[in-house]
């Protein structure tokens, strides 16, 4: 029985997981049509990150530059 449980509860913990990362997926979203909306400069949690330089133009926006922060996620600075 025991073995049942504490595979209940690893599927549980792999659930909350999923649900944590999709909520942050949702965050970033939103954010990002905040941004379009707002039609302002838009910098996050890349302070101390490796910058990249880029040109592209996404949904009428130009990339001014991408940063790399610390955990590998690419967050790129727009202006309108």
């Amino acid at each position: 029985m025991s073995h049942s449980s504490n595979s209940d509860r690893s599927g549980t913990a792999s659930l909350f997981v999923t649900w944590l990362f999709n909520v942050s997926i949702l965050i970033e979203v939103v954010l990002s049509l905040l941004l379009m909306i707002s039609r302002q400069y838009f910098l996050s949690e890349a302070a101390c990150a490796t910058r990249i330089q880029t040109q592209a133009v996404w949904y009428g926006l130009t990339a001014v530059e991408a940063v790399v922060g610390e955990r590998g996620r690419v967050i790129v600075v727009f202006q309108q």
